[in-house]
């Protein structure tokens, strides 16, 4: 077992620990050491076995550790099935079976986040990297929040002896140009001694013989020489820029010890992830550190700093690499935005983003990538390894899902992969066919005609001709008075598809949905969904009856649950072999972005050294035993007792040499004291360890992605974002919102573009804030326009609906929902409410209004992958129901019922609601019973006029 089991390496993170952590959170019935992912293996083509893994115990163990540190995350032991008895044992654990359990409903943060702050160093000392990084900081700072505590002036004697020799290099460059004897200084003219001052300067650097102990003084403290009044003195030096082998020299002398090649791959990567500046000039490489601090775009404003720190929040849950938010929240001061939820929120999304930020990056810049992937189905285990050219990730809100879209040369067809199981990319350059640029203006067509992410013909070359969209017809029955059918309609159709209203002869008020489709079975799940209101489907002008007898055999089974296996749907086959592909020679690899979003600069070890650094330099001198006191506490930080004995001893002990070595970098010692090389300056504001360190390019990315997106409008005013936006360095890395969500609703998108439609979230936040109760100006669905006061308890956004939900308490203490785009004003009173009664109130409503259904499914289609990862957005247990079935426990609002209906609908008979203690399994049956009542009811239809 390794010591420092709490870490997390970046370079198994990807196909080890997210595929963990995936089983767990995701499936929750798996055994340990059990998975369908191979492990302790290189042999890739053993594929159809468990394996099982030495190394599960101390990696679970560290998964643990990482994720009980956030609230909201339980990890426990499997609920044990008496199969005999047909029922859960309460009193017993199965304790093969390993739990991770998040309400993504009721958090504000995603504890994935912190995975990807637990990734080990990469130092070859205990300390020494962070160190140098923290020493290159401190320098930089030098004049300005920091300096020398040992500093003093230049001795006079030092300052005369440096003037004398700067004068004489100055005569002697004025005769090497004129071509004379050199004249005495005070023969030459003031415009020369102007002239060769500087370029005796320049000579210093490079030669200061002599002078050594003056030299160490000059760059040491960071000063420069400079010719005033007729004098060469030294000054702060405030050009940032530090010759390479100056600022070599600088840290060596502050006991970092790195040598030459060390010292050129750590500015590499500085520079990589934006910290570091360099630039070249002739032969020669200059260093400095960046000056994008955060402190420094957001000023003193107290209001400011907590309306962006609200609005960092938010968009680290909704959008991609919301690790990156993670990153920038930890630098605002410690205010916790916990006032808004998230409805529908994929946590494990976040274990996606290791792969995202190379598909992004990839994307943006058209770079070919290397995949390795191994599908996740259950029966379907095979391995492949390929190169493709990414076109697009697509995403769905409605069962979390993401998918990256490629196009494959050697095929050239365009096909679809879940990103969740890409084992590894490689970025790179490659030569492409003859064929590429038509393919590509093939293969978009191709995509905009998509419904989801399933594409057909891969074998075949689907992108070698133009296509022909299939055309499917639905009509939907449903009365004038049912407008929210209409409404879902309109909210849920692609934009290859649009409908009409129509009346038909023995159904009364119908609407006619035409879709051009490429693949009309994937539209199967979603047709689904409207069972009870189904007249007919045709697709390309014939009536397709599977619709209808998929309903009966729903029907069937819950007179027959026990029936044998429904058979494989057209949408879930694999029309694809196994890809197994050499590396093409034309394949020139690039740089990976995995390792700049995974890196130890936003580590939990870099932070709490850093942490340590500051509080040495503001007590300057410390007694060796308070220096002792300090280490241990940095060691004690990660000790947890998930751990045995001798591993904390052991990572206990790679603690205190990890910390002993980074202080010595940064003190003096002094007999029993301790004293700091540096100090904090005068009015030099440093909270944190994390002032230090400048924006990097990702954090710099990422925020101008968001300052973009209209919901920053809810957080901070036009001039604001523009003002921010102007004041961030260009980035060209990557885009987040260029993520399709392909099934997201679309009727609130012209809201979002309205001018002022943010004001009203600043104002019910800042109520929130100041615990100050509202009257909002609501508008109903009927155009009814009421007041109301209330007190405001908490904002809800649902990434599905793509819509922002205000939760409060009225007068009466009844909890009251608003929808954003209904409210026209908010007025913030003086009247205060009771935080904690509010508080009160919302849990007991929550409580009043939970209900709990169980589910049964098998194997079949795909079944436990699917339904697990859509609802994993909701509370939920499932465990082995012997060989393969499944039990889920679901637990669910009441004011969801129906959307729990329609997503259960959505799988036909692959799924049995067994026992429900609201309506739902009742519900259920009776929509399947109308609509096979329905269904007999079909005479003829009217053609649709063209």
């Amino acid at each position: 077992m390794p010591v420092d089991a709490e870490l997390i390496s970046s370079e198994n993170f990807n196909i080890k620990f997210k595929n963990y952590l995936r089983d767990f959170y995701i499936y929750q019935f798996k055994e340990r050491g059990s998975d369908f992912k191979i492990r302790g293996t290189n042999d890739k083509s053993d594929l159809n076995k468990d394996i099982i893994d030495g190394t599960f115990y101390p990696d679970a163990k560290r998964l643990r550790y990482v994720l009980e540190q956030d609230a909201g995350v339980q990890w426990s032991k499997g609920d044990f099935v008496d199969l005999k008895k047909g029922k859960i044992n309460t009193n017993r654990e199965n304790k093969r079976v390993e739990c991770v359990t998040v309400d993504a409903r009721r958090i504000s943060n995603n504890p994935f986040f912190s995975l990807y702050q637990h990734c080990s160093e990469s130092a070859l000392y205990a300390g020494t990297h962070f160190s140098f990084t923290y020493a290159l900081l401190m320098y930089f700072q030098l004049g300005k929040k920091v300096h020398r505590a040992d500093y003093s002036p230049l001795k006079a004697d030092k300052a005369v002896e440096l003037n004398d020799y700067l004068k004489e290099i100055a005569t002697l460059v004025e005769s090497e140009v004129r071509r004379h004897n050199p004249k005495p200084w005070d023969e030459l003219s003031e415009d020369d001694k102007e002239k060769f001052a500087l370029e005796a300067i320049e000579r210093f650097s490079k030669d200061h013989d002599g002078l050594e102990e003056v030299y160490d003084h000059m760059i040491l403290n960071k000063k420069r020489i400079v010719f005033s009044n007729g004098e060469f003195v030294l000054e702060d030096d405030t050009d940032n820029f530090i010759e390479k082998n100056t600022l070599f020299y600088v840290m060596q002398h502050y006991n970092v010890e790195v040598d030459d090649k060390q010292f050129g791959n750590k500015m590499r990567e500085l520079t990589r992830l934006g910290v570091v500046n360099a630039k070249k000039i002739g032969q020669r490489i200059y260093y400095s550190v960046s000056d994008v601090f955060i402190d420094d775009m957001l000023g003193d404003d107290k209001d400011l700093q907590v309306r962006f720190s609200d609005m960092i929040s938010f968009f680290s849950q909704v959008s991609l690499l919301g690790e990156i938010g993670s990153y920038i929240s930890d630098r605002l001061p410690g205010y916790k935005s916990d006032s808004i939820y998230y409805k529908h929120n994929y946590l494990k999304r976040a274990l996606n983003d290791y792969n995202n930020i190379d598909l992004l990056y990839a994307i943006k810049n058209g770079l070919w990538i290397a995949i390795e992937y191994r599908n996740a189905a259950i029966r379907d285990l095979n391995y492949q390894c390929f190169i493709c050219y990414p076109i697009e990730i697509r995403e769905s809100v409605t069962d979390g899902r993401q998918y990256l879209l490629y196009y494959h040369p050697g095929y050239r067809s365009v096909s679809a992969l879940r990103i969740e199981f890409i084992d590894s990319i490689t970025m790179g350059h490659m030569t492409p066919g003859v064929h590429f640029e038509e393919d590509m203006e093939r293969a978009k067509k191709l995509i905009s005609y998509t419904w989801g992410t399933a594409f057909r013909d891969f074998q075949n070359g689907n992108v070698k001709a133009l296509f022909e969209p299939n055309r499917v017809r639905i009509i939907v029955c449903c009365s004038e008075k049912e407008a929210f059918i209409k409404s879902r309609i309109q909210r849920e159709i692609r934009n290859c598809a649009d409908f009409d209203e129509m009346e038909l002869d023995g159904y009364g008020h119908c609407l006619e949905l035409v879709a051009e489709v490429a693949n009309p079975w994937e539209m199967l799940q979603w047709l689904r969904s409207y069972t009870t209101r189904i007249v007919t489907v045709e697709i390309n002008g014939e009536e397709y009856d599977g619709f209808v007898e998929d309903v009966a055999k729903t029907y069937e089974s819950y007179f027959d649950p026990f029936s044998a296996k429904a058979e494989t749907d057209t949408l879930w086959n694999s029309e694809k072999s196994v890809l197994l592909e050499s590396i093409d020679d034309s394949f020139t690899p690039t740089d990976d972005m995995h390792s700049l979003l995974f890196n130890e600069i936003f580590g939990i070890s870099f932070n709490k050294l850093g942490e340590l650094l500051l509080s040495i330099a503001r007590k300057g001198t410390i007694a060796r035993e308070h220096i002792k006191e300090m280490k241990n506490a940095y060691a004690d930080f990660f000790s947890s007792e998930q751990f045995s004995d001798i591993v904390q001893w052991e990572t206990a002990d790679r603690r205190l040499e990890q910390a002993d070595g980074f202080v010595r970098a940064f003190v003096n010692f002094s007999g029993n004291y301790v004293n700091s090389i540096f100090s904090i300056a005068d009015g030099g504001i440093i909270k944190k360890a994390k002032d230090l360190l400048p924006l990097t390019s990702l954090e710099i990315q990422w925020l101008q992605n968001i300052l973009t997106h209209p919901l920053a409008k809810c957080f901070l005013s036009d001039g604001e974002i523009k003002q921010f936006i102007e004041w961030l360095p260009e980035m060209d890395w990557f885009d987040i919102h260029s993520v399709v969500l392909h099934d997201q609703f679309l009727d609130v998108e012209t809201f979002y573009q309205q001018q002022n439609f943010g004001s009203s979230v600043k104002n019910i936040m800042r109520a929130i804030r100041e615990k100050r109760e509202v009257n909002i100006k609501y508008k109903s669905q009927y155009g009814r326009v009421s007041v109301y006061a209330c007190a405001p308890a908490y904002i809800e956004y649902s990434k599905r609906d793509n819509r922002i939900r205000v939760h409060a308490v009225g007068k009466s203490k009844a909890v009251k929902t608003f929808n954003l785009e209904r409210i026209l004003d908010v007025c913030v009173t003086d009247n205060y409410f009771d935080a904690e009664e509010n508080k009160k109130e919302i849990d007991n409503y929550i409580r009043g209004n939970e209900r709990e259904l169980v589910v049964f499914f098998n194997e079949t289609k795909n079944v436990p992958d699917r339904i697990l990862t859509e609802f994993s957005c909701f509370k939920k247990k499932c465990v082995k129901w012997g060989n393969d079935r499944y039990r889920m426990t679901l637990y669910y609002d009441k004011e969801d019922k129906r959307e729990i209906i329609v997503r259960l609908l959505s799988y036909g008979a692959s799924v049995y609601v067994f026992d429900d203690t609201g309506d739902v399994r009742h519900e259920l049956i009776e929509r399947l019973e109308h609509q096979l009542e329905l269904s007999k009811r079909i005479d003829g239809i009217l053609p649709r006029e063209q």
